[in-house]
C-alpha cells in the first residue's frame, strides 16, 4: 500500500525518522489515469456502524476499513471485520447484523497486537477470512490480515509502511484465532517492493487466488497471490493486474453468476491532499472481466465518490456481500463533507441493483 493508506512519510516523520523504512514519495512516479466516463447507478445509506461502539474502547478514535462476510452455518446473520484505531492502536474487530447491514453490534478487538519486533508489532488489521467448503476435510478458518511493526505517536497511532501479509487460523469465524506468521511479505525490486496487504481469497482452477494491495516506487497497485493450500506457501505473480496509473487499493470481488462476468472492485487514491494535508481515497471504481485473474483499464466504471455519497468526501475501502434484490457495498468515510482525516472514521453502506449494467 502507499501513502494515502497509512501515510508513510507522515507516519516516518513522527517514529523518528525513514532510517529504517523504504524510501517514501510525496506521489507516485506513475501519472495518474482519469476517472472513468461510465458510472454504476447506487443508493448511498449513509452511516450504519459508528466508531466507539466497540465495548472494550477498540474504536474510540476510529472504524475503517469494514470487511463483510457470511458463516455458511448462518445464512441469516453477517459479520464484519473492520479495522479499530484505539489507545492500544489499530487492530481488528468484529461485529455482527441480523438485519441484512443496516446496523451492527460491535464485540471488539478480535487480535492482539505482536510481542517486540514482530510483523504486527504496532497493527493487527484489515483481516480477510475464508474456509473451505463443508466437504473438505480442512474445517478451519483461514485469515489473512496486515502487519506493522511501526506506527505514527499517540493518540493517532497509524501503521506505518512497510506492512506484510500475515496469517492466522481459527476453528470459528469469531475465532479465537491463532496466529501462523507471514504469507507475503514485500519483494525489493517488484511491484510490492514497499509494501503488501491483503484481499478476498477464491477458489480458482484447482488452487487459491488472493487479490492483493501492493506498492513499490512507481505508485500503488493490486495483483494476485498463488497457492496451492491455505496454509501457502504463497507465490506472488510478477506483473500486476492493474498498472499504477489507476492509483489503486483494498480490493472486492463479486461474481455475476448469470452473466459469468467478474467485477473487481477497488480504492482509487485522490491526487490532492486532504483536510490534515495528506491524500486520501475518494472514490470506488469498478472493472469487469470473464477472467478473476484479468482485468484492464478499457473495461472500468465509477461507483462510489463524493458526488453520490450523501455525507462523506472520503471513500474508503469497499466490501461486498449480496443482499435482498441487490448487492449491499460497504464503505468507510468521516462525516462532514469537507473533513478527510484518517482519523474519526464510520463505516457506510450502499445499494448496487442486480444484474451489475452502467447507468
Amino acid at each position: 500500500m502507499e501513502l494515502s493508506r497509512r501515510q508513510l512519510l507522515y507516519g516516518a516523520a513522527l517514529v523518528g525518522g525513514a532510517s529504517a523504512l523504504p524510501r517514501a514519495h510525496a506521489s507516485p512516479q506513475a501519472p495518474a489515469s482519469a476517472p472513468p466516463t461510465l458510472r454504476l447507478p447506487i443508493l448511498d445509506r449513509g452511516p450504519v456502524l459508528l466508531h466507539g461502539s466497540a465495548p472494550d474502547g477498540a474504536d474510540s478514535l476510529g472504524a475503517r476499513e469494514a470487511i463483510v462476510f457470511v458463516d455458511p452455518g448462518e445464512p441469516g446473520r453477517l459479520l464484519m471485520h473492520y479495522d479499530g484505531a484505539g489507545p492500544q492502536g489499530w487492530r481488528a474487530c468484529l461485529a455482527e447484523s441480523s438485519d441484512g447491514g443496516s446496523s451492527w453490534t460491535s464485540h471488539g478487538a478480535v487480535l492482539p497486537l505482536g510481542r517486540s519486533g514482530s510483523y504486527d508489532r504496532a497493527s493487527a488489521s484489515s483481516p480477510w477470512v475464508v474456509r473451505h467448503d463443508d466437504a473438505a476435510p480442512d474445517r478451519r478458518w483461514h485469515m489473512y490480515y496486515l502487519g506493522a511493526r511501526h506506527a505514527t505517536s499517540a493518540p493517532r497511532r497509524i501503521p506505518v509502511a512497510p506492512y506484510t501479509t500475515l496469517h492466522a487460523t481459527a476453528p470459528t469465524p469469531r475465532g479465537p484465532w491463532t496466529k501462523r506468521g507471514p504469507a507475503v511479505l514485500p519483494a525489493r525490486g517488484s511491484w510490492y517492493g514497499q509494501s503488501v496487504s491483503p484481499g478476498p481469497v477464491l477458489r480458482w482452477q484447482g488452487s487459491w487466488l488472493m487479490h492483493l494491495s501492493g506498492s513499490s516506487s512507481v505508485g500503488p497497485t493490486v495483483g494476485l497471490a498463488r497457492a496451492d493450500s491455505l496454509d501457502g506457501p504463497w507465490y506472488v505473480d510478477a506483473q500486476p493486474l492493474l498498472p499504477q496509473s489507476e492509483r489503486l487499493e483494498n480490493v472486492a470481488l463479486h461474481h455475476d453468476a448469470l452473466t459469468g462476468l467478474w467485477w473487481l472492485f477497488a480504492d482509487h487514491i485522490g491526487t490532492m491532499p486532504g483536510s490534515d494535508g495528506l491524500s486520501y481515497t475518494d472514490a470506488v471504481w469498478a472493472y469487469v472481466s470473464d477472467d478473476p485473474t484479468r482485468f484492464t483499464k478499457a473495461q472500468r466504471l465509477l461507483v462510489l465518490d463524493a458526488e453520490v455519497c450523501s455525507w462523506s468526501r472520503v471513500v474508503g475501502m469497499p466490501s461486498l456481500v449480496p443482499t435482498l434484490g441487490g448487492l449491499a457495498l460497504f464503505y468507510d468515510g468521516i462525516a462532514g463533507r469537507v473533513r478527510t482525516d484518517h482519523m474519526g472514521r464510520d463505516i457506510g453502506m450502499a445499494l448496487l441493483p442486480l444484474p451489475l449494467t452502467p447507468a
